[in-house]
């Protein structure tokens, strides 16, 4: 059975007026994905779909976030899939390649890319020198 979806939801009333409600929900919602992150439940992650897109990249390309934390979104991003996570995924490994003490965000990272497999992305994975 597929994990509960208890993320906040981001209401439609919010959504077409641009209510002060909505930055709430929004606030609410990446608490939730951040702790999500922090205790490596890519499963409840894949759940929330492509909410969790944007802040699930956020966390894979900061580099003030833990190493672990940047894996577990990378590895989200690649359970749920998204081709909206392709580009930033291909910056973020582009970038890091190299990085002293990247290695295992580039391998992550590179194995998302692989896993989500658009042309775009495999190319950026080859382009890396990775074995996917």
């Amino acid at each position: 059975m597929p994990p509960r979806d208890n993320a906040p939801r981001l209401g439609k009333q919010h959504r077409a007026t641009g209510a002060p409600g909505l930055k709430r929900e929004w606030r609410a919602l990446r608490r939730h994905i951040e702790q999500l992150v922090e205790t490596g439940d890519t499963a409840a992650l894949d759940a929330l779909g492509e909410r969790a897109v944007p802040e699930l990249v956020r966390i894979a390309a900061d580099r003030q976030e833990p190493d672990f934390n940047r894996i577990y979104a990378a590895i989200a991003l690649a359970e749920i899939g998204s081709l909206r996570a392709v580009a930033p995924l291909t910056r973020i490994l582009l970038a890091e390649v190299g990085h002293p003490g990247s290695e295992n965000v580039v391998y992550e990272v590179g194995a998302a890319l692989a896993q989500i497999g658009t042309p775009e992305a495999l190319t950026a994975v080859r382009h890396a020198g990775l074995p996917f």
